[in-house]
């Protein structure tokens, strides 16, 4: 699909009608011409209308494999997971620390020190960190900018999208 072949009809519609304009053609040669221009436009709309719905069938299709394949990769960890925690249960219960499996091998070792809090409640306050964060209300400026006032360092635009119906 080419998308440039409706801009390229567009534009050569615009020199026909330029060249009619100034009278270097006639009304009937302006008006097959047209004519021919509007349905090859046409058949490139529908083209592209089609090809925009298949991008859509495939959007969703990549959402729905993309969704699948997060939870294949949940599982694959949770069993590595579970694998190695049996495997280190296993050692600990035999007091095995190092296990040689040739090229490679199972090893415990102690991870450094993290802090569990157990209660929050209970940290003293010099260890509590107060964190505040902005946040601007772009309904309420929208909202004010609306009744005429004016806000600095803020503006209400549109924007525009092409819908497919």
């Amino acid at each position: 699909m080419n998308l440039f072949n409706v801009y390229e009809t567009n534009l050569d519609l615009e020199k026909i009608e330029n060249l009619f304009r100034d009278g270097d053609i006639d009304e009937q040669e302006y008006t097959d011409t047209k004519e021919s221009f509007q349905l090859m436009l046409q058949d490139h709309k529908t083209d592209v209308m089609n090809y925009t719905k298949n991008l859509d069938i495939m959007i969703k299709a990549l959402d729905t494999e993309s969704k699948r394949l997060i939870e294949l990769k949940k599982s694959t960890e949770n069993k590595k997971t579970k694998l190695l925690l049996e495997i280190q249960d296993y050692m600990n219960r035999k007091n095995i620390k190092e296990v040689d499996c040739g090229i490679n091998k199972f090893k415990i070792q102690k991870n450094r020190s993290s802090v569990n809090i157990i209660d929050p409640k209970k940290i003293p306050s010099r260890f509590i960190t107060i964190v505040q964060d902005e946040k601007i209300s772009k309904v309420d400026i929208s909202k004010a900018i609306k009744n005429g006032e004016i806000i600095d360092g803020a503006e209400l635009i549109s924007k525009e999208t092409v819908k497919i119906k």
